[in-house]
């Protein structure tokens, strides 16, 4: 039965899906030990060669090294928050305690690919005797035994009975095709980058604990309970434990969903439920048919509050609390988040300590779309304020002290201080909802799925987003493209504005330059209606009394940094007021709840 089911599942994940190339698979046996905080594991690494030169070292990520003490990279960039303390209680790490290939072990040696912090062990590297070829497989066993840390960056344990297991065994890098090695160490602010293979894992943990992870659950054992998962097409693997989850099951559109909630949480599952499937119809109305049989949606305990918000391959954690209520949709927000990150990470998978912004940026703005169309938009609503997505994304970089700090393309760990969410999230944000305003919804959705389908499994960069929108455009519209590369490049930015010298005379100016050509329309006494396009400070000399000057009537150009300052209304002086009302309100709630 079990070995019908595994063929079974074979031909559903392949089916109505471009595989990607296999090139890092594992086959795992861990066992969670609650008392220890630790997980006991062996893996057997079945690993290609895929680029042009032979290779006789391997490298590999320890990200638990990171949690090790107060002298690693990520711990030291952590430190910067002063409200960050390091507890040596609270420590992770992990052991690599045995390296075999062809009957040799293998010594790992740490090394920092990054910076010369000596005492950082979130990398290291195994020399060979004899080259690996290109197109040549080999086959290497490891064991390691995992020391959780109490739950710091979106991984551990909390209260001694909840266990998020991610980043958790020794993990090769990637290996470019050129013969280096992208194999960056744990940063404060970077995420993770990795190579798509199959993973069979076998988790062994006391019985009353019932155990989430990515692939689809194959057996259970019965004393202590042994969980097999199969996942295939995958570029990582994590899984989470509890004795107090209470699962819901159901089924979707041939896709099994499981929520593991707290059970506090338990009368929460329906908003969790309309998010989910919303998400999915949204996403595979736009992209492609989700490619996997499940997906697993944590509800993780409030005292471990930073386990959610994270994305996993079939395994996303979110977040919720019983006394939120209706008027903040922070739920539905990161569950939808977080299922997009399905397709932007899970099917894309580019470099996220590289380019964060290809993945958290094209996100975030789908988060926006999905709230919108299934979910009436607002996150926010209170005091007869509403806040949309598109708004938050607008308040954080419009709202920077120094917008021009930095450029978005940037390793994600040389971000300025407290800019990475800005720079990886809501400005990225912010430049394809501009470039969906000028476009067109309908194109900009088609550029956008030559995107996805052209460079699905690919570990895209930005070039590769750039060439298919400069393709998509007509000859009139190629100023995007100058757009959207300088908005990614550089750190410029724009603010059009009027300047009013007299009842005849007034000057258009642009502050900044982003180059984006924006119209203005002028409404004359007489009725009649003049619109020209500007990308240059202009001076207008009238002849003809006017209603109102308005640039960007229709707010194409999200990037602008201030709304407010490019209307002249003499008929309606209210609006400039109001306006101004709500942006404050958005920024308010920005600073108090972290938008």
């Amino acid at each position: 039965m079990n070995k019908f089911l595994f063929l079974f599942l074979i031909s559903f994940t392949t089916l109505g899906l471009t595989r990607p190339e296999i090139i890092a698979s594992y086959k795992i046996k861990a066992e969670l030990l609650p008392a220890k905080k630790a997980v006991k594991g062996r893996a057997t690494l079945t690993w290609k060669n895929t680029s042009l030169k032979p290779q006789k070292e391997l490298f590999f990520h320890a990200y638990l090294n990171a949690f090790k003490n107060e002298n690693s990279t990520f711990i030291k960039e952590k430190s910067r928050d002063r409200f960050f303390k390091f507890n040596k209680k609270e420590a992770g790490r992990i052991e690599v305690l045995n390296i075999k290939y062809r009957g040799e072990i293998l010594l790992p040696v740490y090394v920092q690919t990054d910076d010369l912090n000596k005492n950082d062990q979130s990398v290291f590297k195994v020399l060979l005797k004899q080259a690996i070829k290109p197109s040549e497989s080999i086959s290497l066993d490891l064991d390691f035994e995992s020391f959780l840390p109490k739950v710091i960056a979106r991984t551990g344990w909390d209260n001694g009975d909840f266990f998020f297991v991610g980043q958790w065994f020794p993990k090769i890098a990637v290996l470019e095709k050129d013969g280096t090695w992208n194999c960056h160490q744990f940063h404060a602010n970077t995420e993770f980058y990795a190579d798509f293979g199959d993973y069979d894992v076998e988790i062994t943990a006391p019985k009353q604990y019932k155990i989430a992870a990515t692939g689809t659950k194959l057996l259970e054992g019965n004393t202590n309970k042994t969980s097999r998962f199969i996942a295939k097409n995958v570029h990582d693997f994590a899984w989470v434990a509890s004795p107090k989850f209470e699962v819901v099951t159901e089924k979707y559109k041939g896709i099994t969903l499981n929520y593991y909630l707290m059970p506090e949480h338990r009368n929460l599952v329906k908003r969790y439920q309309k998010s989910v499937k919303s998400s999915i119809d949204f996403f595979e109305d736009k992209f492609e048919k989700y490619p996997h049989p499940q997906i697993s949606i944590i509800d993780p305990p409030i005292y471990a509050s930073e386990a959610g918000g994270m994305e996993y391959p079939m395994l996303i954690s979110c977040g919720s609390t019983k006394y939120v209520g209706n008027i903040f949709k922070f739920q539905e927000v990161v569950t939808i988040h977080e299922f997009g990150h399905q397709y932007f990470q899970g099917i894309m998978a580019s470099n996220e300590f590289e380019n964060s912004w290809l993945d958290e940026g094209f996100t975030q703005y789908y988060e926006g779309r999905v709230l919108e169309a299934y979910n009436g938009g607002n996150s926010v609503d209170m005091f007869g304020i509403k806040i949309n997505d598109f708004h938050t994304n607008r308040v954080s970089y419009t709202g920077m002290k120094f917008p021009e700090v930095t450029e978005i393309r940037k390793n994600a760990w040389l971000y300025p201080t407290g800019t990475y969410g800005t720079m990886s999230y809501s400005k990225p944000a912010n430049i394809l909802r501009t470039l969906e305003k000028y476009m067109g919804r309908v194109k900009f959705d088609s550029m956008i799925r030559v995107y996805f389908n052209k460079h699905k499994f690919s570990h895209p960069n930005p070039e590769d987003f750039l060439n298919v929108l400069n393709e998509s455009l007509t000859s009139k519209q190629k100023f995007l493209y100058v757009f959207t590369k300088e908005a990614i490049y550089t750190s410029k930015s724009v603010d059009y504005y009027l300047e009013r010298i007299n009842d005849k005379t007034y000057k258009i100016r642009r502050h900044g330059y982003l180059k984006l050509p924006v119209n203005v329309r002028i409404n004359y006494k007489d009725g009649n209606t003049e619109n020209f396009m500007v990308k240059s400070d202009t001076l207008l000399n009238l002849k003809t009394a006017i209603n109102k000057i308005s640039i960007d009537p229709e707010k194409l150009n999200q990037m602008d940094l201030n709304l407010n300052n490019q209307t002249i209304d003499f008929e309606n002086t209210g609006n400039s007021f109001l306006s101004k009302y709500a942006q404050k309100w958005m920024l308010v709630l920005q600073y108090l709840f972290g938008f």
